[in-house]
């Protein structure tokens, strides 16, 4: 299965030295960090927040990105919104006055935080807020030395597939999907850009979505076997389906993808699986969905 590319963002320091007397003084030029952002082979037509179907894409001129930056060695350091193409440069004098090694962490898009945080991703700001990308701590990176900064998706995604013989087309593409007891936050360390799934908490809902195939950007965390986790109402009839032990968490960076073939009275997990983004496992089994029945008036 064909993994994703990732955001790549690469700092390139330039250092220019220039004759200043007959005694070869040298001209201290401020040195400026610039910040170069691609995915991939770069193309002229791909838009900004724009994904191909393995999850890879491109920033564009405009785009912002929050970037930390922090010297061991002076225990200090500094977080700033760069903007690709443009924005206030960035100096090595300035984030290395010592000239030792500096630490570096970028995520997107722009967030006001650097340590540990509960971000929201159930009741996010935007869609884009909701599927968080960020580049993985970059340690000790030598004054002048390039910068490269792997961006990835730390999100979970969810992809729900319909498929029956049963229903008809027009059931399938009215079908409601709505999720069901699934953490709302996700715990993010922005100081090394990795989340903590077992850390999820929030209530937040999760919209539903329409339809034979639909997607949820969800926040990474762990599972409880037997427990509610998605509804479907197709035909005048509700089906949940429960959260099989074969399941045991929805990851960082990853996708699971449920293939359902929805019957009269159950809904057979066709197929299951959890790739790029990232690949983690294989899931082929049969799980039953039951059919909720109201309770007595």
């Amino acid at each position: 299965m064909k993994t994703n590319k990732v955001f790549t963002a690469t700092l390139i320091a330039a250092l220019a030295f220039t004759a200043c007397s007959n005694d070869e003084e040298i001209n201290n030029s401020r040195e400026e960090v610039k910040i170069v952002a691609t995915i991939g082979a770069p193309t002229d037509s791909k838009l900004k927040a724009t994904f191909e179907n393995d999850g890879s894409g491109e920033f564009e001129v405009g785009d912002r990105f929050s970037l930390l930056y922090f010297s061991p060695s002076l225990l200090a350091g500094g977080l700033m919104t760069y903007e690709v193409g443009g924005g206030t440069p960035l100096y090595w004098d300035l984030i290395a006055p010592d000239g030792n090694p500096i630490d570096f962490t970028a995520w997107y898009p722009v967030y006001e935080e650097s340590g540990t945080a509960q971000y929201k991703v159930a009741d996010a700001a935007t869609e884009a807020a909701k599927d968080l990308l960020m580049a993985t701590k970059l340690p000790s990176v030598s004054k002048l030395q390039s910068v490269n900064l792997d961006f990835g998706h730390v999100m979970h995604k969810l992809v729900i597939t319909l498929a029956t013989n049963y229903y008809s087309t027009a059931d399938l593409d009215n079908a409601t999907i709505t999720l069901k007891n699934l953490k709302s936050d996700a715990s993010v360390n922005f100081r090394d850009g990795t989340v903590d799934d077992a850390a999820a908490s929030g209530t937040d809902l999760y919209l539903p979505e329409t339809g034979a195939w639909t997607e949820f950007i969800v926040a990474p965390q762990t599972l409880t076997a037997g427990a509610n986790m998605i509804e479907i109402l197709i035909g005048g009839k509700t089906f949940m389906y429960k959260v099989p032990a074969s399941i045991t968490k929805l990851e960082s960076g990853k996708i699971l993808k449920l293939n359902l073939d929805i019957r009269r009275d159950a809904v057979v997990l066709a197929y299951g699986a959890i790739a790029a983004w990232g690949f983690q496992d294989e899931i082929d089994e049969e799980i039953d969905f039951y059919e909720e029945i109201p309770e007595p008036q």
